[in-house]
Parts: C-alpha cells; sequence; structure tokens
C-alpha cells in the first residue's frame, strides 16, 4: 500500500546527491533526485509479497478521507492489538472493501 514503502540510502548516496542538485523539490524530498538518475546512483528495488502487494491502496495521511480510513482500522484493532501489521490492515481492507472507498477518489500527487 501507498503509505507502507520504505527507501533506504547510505548516508554516502544521499551527500552525493545533495550535492548534485539546489532544485527545491529535491530539497523537499530528499530521495527523489536519486531515484529519477538511476543511471548515477545504483539501486535495487524490492515488491511486497504477493499477500501484501496492493499499491493502489492508499494508507497515507494527506487528507481528511485518508484520516477516516486510517481511524477506522485502529479502532478496529482497538487498545488491545496496537501492534498490528501492514498484513493485518491489507486482509481487513480485502474483508472489508467499502472502507477501501473511503479515500479511493484522492488523486495522489505522485511518486516524490
Amino acid at each position: 500500500p501507498d503509505g507502507m514503502d520504505t527507501q533506504v540510502f547510505s548516508l554516502e548516496t544521499l551527500k552525493r546527491s545533495a550535492s548534485m542538485t539546489s532544485a527545491p523539490l529535491d530539497r523537499e524530498h530528499v530521495t527523489l533526485h536519486i531515484r529519477n538518475h538511476p543511471e548515477l546512483f545504483s539501486h535495487v528495488h524490492l515488491v511486497a509479497p504477493p499477500e501484501m502487494h496492493w499499491p493502489e491502496l492508499g494508507l497515507t495521511l494527506d487528507e481528511p478521507e485518508d484520516y477516516e480510513l486510517l481511524k477506522r482500522i485502529i479502532e478496529h484493532f482497538g487498545e488491545d492489538n496496537s501492534l498490528f501489521g501492514c498484513l493485518d490492515a491489507v486482509r481487513l481492507l480485502r474483508a472489508n472493501p467499502d472502507w477501501v472507498a473511503i479515500n479511493k477518489a484522492i488523486q495522489r500527487k505522485g511518486d516524490t
């Protein structure tokens, strides 16, 4: 799901990238320059296991609808299960497609 992705870079790579760009968007999203220049930086792209791979699902907190969806997920698991994970959330949402509809119409900015 969008919002559950991770990027890992060495400090050396981050410093090298920072020395190559002063674009405001690259400064705000510090890994954007690295990802936009694969010819300059080696990388490995890993995809989530099939049971968790759902890139169209938005689990970010950018809009009021995102808040509503995340609130429902958290309330579902309750205080007794505060350490639920991505797979738990994906399974819950696959079983409750009406919940997924809460923030489905949001137009995301893209990969920043």
